[in-house]
């Protein structure tokens, strides 16, 4: 990857500046900057902690500052900060802020773990929202403005919505906030698998709809450490977010990780932007040849273009099989079900790698092919709540075999594929139809003593 000119990368050059200055480091990390630690040290002199030239994320007056008012220029936010701690500091964060402890949601139930741990530790109390079924493919949607509509009926003032999701299901924003103008919501968007979409063609940003809170986790599509991610909020200051961010996070955020977030900033909007244009048009060509081979995939025109959620029921063979295959013959993707392997394609256009795709797909292709019919994932029971879920997370727990569990509360969250969306939540009483389901993806669960 090229460097492009990332003079409005203050904090990316203040980390190299001091990594390159050769100070007698007599300061925290205990690797002192050395570079004779492995790979590792190829890493360590950017390794840094809190001083004058790198300033501090909970302050953030100095370089650290600058990148974040640059980040939020460039997303369109009123504020942005940096996490080091991946989305799930801001998911807590955000929930802290626009819920507060003891609050209740409108939550959707495709939500990521952590926003489940987040509402134990702030004791929120979910008024669950059930994602719709993209008929085509197989796969969970999104939360729709009708199923949010019809949930109206708690004293919530908050919505938490998981898009895209992870088959690259947008949501449409427009109807969304059309319901939480009308009955004063504010929008919280998990928006951790589509920070790219900002650079990209259309209005598929949560930021671009005027959502009130977004969390973009980077490292998942753009060229970010692990662990990076953007909290943006047109809503509260930068102060508030920092301080509700304070509450869970760690004092020693990586410095790495805030470095590589303020560079892929600059560079999406140096650089990315073109090499996305350009990737386009390959991937539109990759598109039509998976057709040519009775592959289904999205055109990727109200969806995430970058992410391939390619179907294989005219195949015959599930998407595990088809992943394991394809696996085996060096080509990694990012998850599979029943119905679907997902694809997560590079923001440059990469040849290689497609004809390795392709390839892969090629020799993966069953001799005789019969078609089966798309699993049908949805609806998911309903299971019935009947203690909280910071009380259920916080229990004594027992595991016991998924045979055994039907009547028994749930002490964790327990999500098959597909569809990918939880069947049982922390605090839910697991009824027959649930635990038929249970049975069908798993060997125990921990319920609750008692």
């Amino acid at each position: 990857m090229t460097d492009v000119n990332l003079y409005d990368a203050p904090l990316y050059r203040a980390v190299e500046q001091y990594a390159k200055s050769n100070t007698a480091r007599l300061h925290m990390p205990g690797h002192k900057g050395r570079t004779d630690f492995g790979w590792l040290g190829g890493v360590m002199p950017y390794d840094l902690t809190e001083i004058d030239e790198t300033d501090n994320l909970y302050v953030s007056d100095g370089v650290i500052g600058r990148a974040q008012e640059l980040a939020a220029k460039a997303f369109g936010a009123k504020a942005t900060v940096f996490s080091a701690g991946g989305a799930t500091l801001p998911i807590m964060a955000s929930l802290l802020l626009a819920v507060k402890c003891g609050g209740k949601v409108y939550m959707d139930r495709a939500c990521h773990i952590s926003t489940v741990r987040a509402m134990a530790l702030l004791d929120i109390t979910p008024v669950w929202v059930y994602p719709e079924r993209d008929e085509e493919l197989g796969c969970a949607s999104c939360m729709s403005a009708k199923a949010l509509e019809s949930a109206c009926k708690e004293d919530a003032r908050t919505v938490f919505l998981t898009s895209p999701n992870y088959y690259g299901k947008i949501a449409d924003y427009s109807a969304i906030m059309a319901v939480a103008e009308k009955y004063g919501l504010t929008v919280i968007v998990d928006n951790s698998h589509g920070t790219h979409l900002k650079f990209d063609e259309g209005k598929k940003h949560p930021l671009e709809h005027g959502a009130h809170l977004v969390i973009d986790s980077a490292h998942k599509t753009l060229p970010v450490l692990t662990g990076g991610a953007y909290f943006h909020s047109n809503v509260f200051t930068k102060k508030q977010m920092l301080d509700a961010m304070a509450v869970f996070g760690s004092t020693s955020p990586s410095y790495p990780i805030m470095a590589s977030l303020d560079y892929a900033r600059a560079y999406m909007e140096n650089e990315g932007k073109k090499r996305m244009k350009q990737a386009r048009e390959t991937l539109n060509e990759l598109r039509k040849r998976l057709w040519d081979m009775d592959i289904i995939v999205s055109d990727g025109k109200n969806d995430d273009f970058f992410r391939f959620s390619m179907n294989f029921s005219s195949w015959g063979v599930t998407g595990r099989e088809i992943y394991d295959k394809i696996y085996k013959d060096g080509v990694v993707c990012e998850m599979a079900d029943e119905n679907s392997v997902v694809a997560l394609m590079p923001l440059w256009r990469d040849d290689e790698l497609y004809s390795r795709l392709v390839n892969a797909l090629e020799r993966a292709r069953p001799a005789v092919k019969a078609a089966k019919k798309v699993q049908d994932t949805l609806p998911l029971t309903r299971p019935e709540a009947c203690m909280s879920v910071r009380q259920a997370l916080f229990s004594e727990k027992e595991s016991v075999a998924v045979a055994d569990c039907e009547g028994r509360v749930a002490a964790e969250l327990k999500a098959p594929y597909p569809p990918g969306i939880p069947v049982i939540m922390p605090g839910e009483r697991i009824d027959g139809e649930t635990a038929k389901i249970l049975k069908r993806n798993f060997e125990a669960i921990l319920v609750t003593k008692g």
